[in-house]
Formats: structure tokens, C-alpha cells, sequence
């Protein structure tokens, strides 16, 4: 157990102007998105899914995916289980309302973002960071946009702050019940985008080393992982019946091999035509169910790595572009000129580069910190694209609001030093 550090306590007061604003952002964003019918692609297979199970057919699909990957009344496991039951839950309620259904979506998420992520950052921040990061939170369209979908980060984004929050709580405190509330936060994010399975291991063991070693703790880090086990077993369980194999999801294959192949550094390359066909992309592929053609699409890209090792260090330093692009998707909804968007992006990396020197120097928000390095080098080494980092995107703000406080009291220090008027206090 660590010895908690002094908190700064939330200035709410000035903190629910920021969520205001926020929340109006993302209606009238939700509300644009419905004007222009935008639908981005997976939210008509969670659709579909939600659908299926209210109609009793189980967790399947009426239309192929992937041409072949996803066949109609087969049993998928591509996505984890929590977003096509949430919109089960949602089409049961509320019919299949898209305006009504991102309307809910995103009014919860932005509020549950808001507020884990002040939660997990005053233990680390002043009171000024936490209003800039309160505003940052409210402001930053990559959050509203990734929000406003039937979507896995409108689960997914919450979930990872819950994670980080819990984590930050069951080493300071050593009570069992933080640990098992925290293997059952990973458990649900895990069920949601199975992604973090490693991230859970590596920081319960980082913790365990933090701890000197605690033989308490380690006893509470088994207690969270048997919590997480606990949680998705059901869901394993099903899919050893269907599969014969203990999985939680079966969309990592596939996308691994189709993002990790010499026909898409062809592509990158030239911008030849790349298919996501699978018959196309491996003609020889048979196999009885899902798993078995994503397990042959996770072979492809082992064997892809082993053996194309310049091709595949080529296609990782095209993903570092990928996933912190300085154009990203959501750029083109509201209209604005790519170049004030290129340098908005340029500016948030930058403040965010600072913040981390800064919180690296004084060790704040070190599980954020951890996050953001593990959701970098997974995408780099697999798939990018800024959805991918949206769990890393409220850690990315706590080290924007870091760097741009951090160069306030560099700027107001000059003065000082110069015998003029210094920082004023609580700054």
C-alpha cells in the first residue's frame, strides 16, 4: 500500500460550467450527425446484433461481413458482447431511433468521462489543471465525435478511466474491495474491447513492484484477476460451445492480418486497391466457424512478421502517422479548414509532449502515463487510427492541461525573476 498524496479538492463550482457546455456540444453534435444521416459502419452491425437478440435468434448477424468472415445466422463473436446487448437494451426502450439512441449514448459517456476523469487526476493536478482539464474535456471534438456513435468507445472510453481510477485507489488504500472492484471495471471493459487484457497484467505487476514487492498485494492483484475472470466467463463459456476455444472476441485476427500484409504496404505505398474481401485476401481460407478463419488470419500475420520484417517496421512507422494524424476524421462534419485543424492537433501534441516531461519529472498521473504508452505501441504494432487511441485521449488532456500550466508558471516566473510581478497564488 502506498501512502495516499494530498488531493485537490474538485472546484465544481466552476467545473459545471465546463460540463454545460460540454453536454450542449454533444446534443447539437448528435443532433448534426442526424441532419446529414452520417452512420459510421459499425453501428449498423451492433444494430443488427441488438436486433437479433431481442428477436430471439442470438448473437448473429442477417447480412455477411467481411465477406465471408461474418456469415448471416452464424453465431459471431467479432465484437465483445457489451455493445450489441446495450443496444438490445437501447432498441428495446426506445425503438431504433438513431437521434434518441446517440442522444443517450453520448449525454452518458461525456458525463461519465467528466467525471472520472477529474476524479483520477486530482490526486495529481492543482486546481487550476483540473478547470483547464474540466474545459479541455468539454472542448475536444475527437471525444464528442467518437461519443456520439452506437459505438464501443462510448463503453470503452468510461471503462478505461474507471480502470485507471480503481487502480489509483487499490494501491493507495490495500482494501479488498477497491481490488475487487477493479478486476470487475476490467472485466467489463474486457467484454466490451478485449484490448487491455495485457494492460491489466503489466499494471497489477508494475503495482506489485511499486508496492516493494507487498505479499498483500499480490494476494489483491489475484483477487482482481480472478474477479475479471470471473466476470467474462459466461461469455467465454459460450464461445468454447460454439468454437471450442476459450475467446473473448475474434475481430483481432483479421484486422491484424488485413492492416500487416504486403498488399497494404502496397497500398500505403502506391494506393493500389486493397480488398477487404477475405476470400480475396486469402483464397486458400476454409474453416467451420469464425474463429477458425480469424485464427488463420492471426497465423498470416505472425508469419507476415517473421518473415517480411522491413515491410512490417515500414507499415509501424506509417501507423505512428495514423494514430496521431493531424487531420482526423471529424474534421470533415463541421467544415472547418483543414490547416486551423492541422495546427490545433499540432498544438494539443506539443501541450501534451510538455505535460508528459513535466508529470514524468515530478511522478504525477503515472497509470495515465502507462495507458497512453500501452495504447500507443499496441496500435503502432497492430492497427491505428484515432479511434484506437480514444481510451488514451482523457490521459492525453490530464498532460495537455499539465503542459499548459506548466509553461503559464514558466511565463509568469520570467517577470518574477526580472523583479516584476510573479504567479498569482493557488496557480
Amino acid at each position: 500500500m502506498e501512502t495516499p498524496s494530498q488531493s485537490s479538492p474538485l472546484p465544481w463550482r466552476a467545473l459545471r460550467w465546463a460540463l454545460l457546455v460540454g453536454l450542449i456540444l454533444r446534443v447539437l453534435f448528435v443532433v448534426k450527425l442526424d441532419q446529414i444521416h452520417y452512420v459510421y459502419p459499425d453501428e449498423e452491425s451492433y444494430l443488427d446484433i441488438g436486433a437479433q437478440i431481442l428477436r430471439g435468434n442470438g448473437y448473429s448477424m442477417t447480412v455477411s461481413q467481411f465477406e465471408g468472415l461474418i456469415r448471416p445466422g452464424e453465431p459471431t463473436t467479432y465484437w465483445g458482447c457489451l455493445t450489441p446487448l446495450l443496444s438490445a437494451g437501447l432498441q428495446f426502450l426506445v425503438g431504433q431511433s438513431w437521434l434518441t439512441i446517440r442522444l443517450i449514448l453520448g449525454v452518458a459517456s461525456l458525463v461519465a468521462t467528466f467525471f472520472l476523469a477529474l476524479q483520477y487526476a486530482r490526486s495529481s493536478l492543482s486546481r487550476p489543471e483540473l478547470i483547464l482539464l474540466g474545459w479541455l474535456i468539454a472542448l475536444y471534438p475527437n471525444l464528442h465525435f467518437l461519443g456520439s456513435f452506437l459505438m464501443t468507445e462510448t463503453l470503452f472510453v468510461p471503462w478505461t478511466l474507471g480502470s485507471l481510477l480503481l487502480l489509483q485507489r487499490a494501491r493507495r488504500s490495500g482494501r479488498w474491495t477497491d481490488a475487487t472492484a477493479l478486476g470487475l471495471v476490467f472485466g467489463l471493459a474486457h467484454l466490451t474491447r478485449p484490448v487491455l487484457m495485457p494492460f491489466e497484467v503489466a499494471t497489477l505487476g508494475w503495482a506489485w513492484w511499486r508496492s516493494g514487492w507487498s505479499r498483500r498485494w499480490a494476494l489483491q492483484a489475484g483477487l482482481c484477476l480472478a474477479t475479471t475472470a470471473l466476470v467474462i466467463s459466461p461469455w467465454v463459456i459460450r464461445n468454447r460451445v460454439h468454437y471450442g476455444a476459450f475467446v473473448v472476441e475474434t475481430k483481432s485476427g483479421f484486422g491484424m492480418h488485413l492492416q500487416n500484409s504486403a498488399e497494404r504496404h502496397e497500398w500505403l505505398r502506391t494506393g493500389a486497391l486493397l480488398s477487404t474481401n477475405i476470400a480475396v485476401v486469402m483464397p486458400e481460407m476454409t474453416g467451420p466457424h469464425e474463429y477458425h478463419r480469424s485464427k488463420l488470419c492471426g497465423e498470416r500475420f505472425w508469419e507476415f512478421v517473421r518473415t517480411k520484417p522491413e515491410l512490417y517496421l515500414d507499415l509501424c512507422r506509417w501507423r505512428i502517422k495514423d494514430l496521431y494524424e493531424l487531420n482526423p476524421r471529424w474534421m470533415t462534419l463541421p467544415q472547418v479548414a483543414p490547416p486551423l485543424v492541422s495546427a490545433a492537433m499540432l498544438t494539443f501534441y506539443a501541450l501534451a509532449l510538455t505535460g508528459l516531461v513535466v508529470a514524468l519529472r515530478k511522478g504525477l498521473l503515472p497509470e495515465a502515463i502507462l495507458l497512453v504508452g500501452y495504447i500507443s505501441a499496441l496500435s503502432i504494432a497492430t492497427i491505428a487510427a484515432p479511434r484506437y487511441r480514444a481510451p488514451a485521449d482523457p490521459a492525453l488532456l490530464m498532460l495537455a492541461a499539465t503542459g499548459i500550466m506548466a509553461l503559464v508558471r514558466w511565463i509568469w516566473r520570467r517577470p518574477a525573476d526580472a523583479g516584476g510581478a510573479g504567479l498569482p497564488p493557488g496557480a
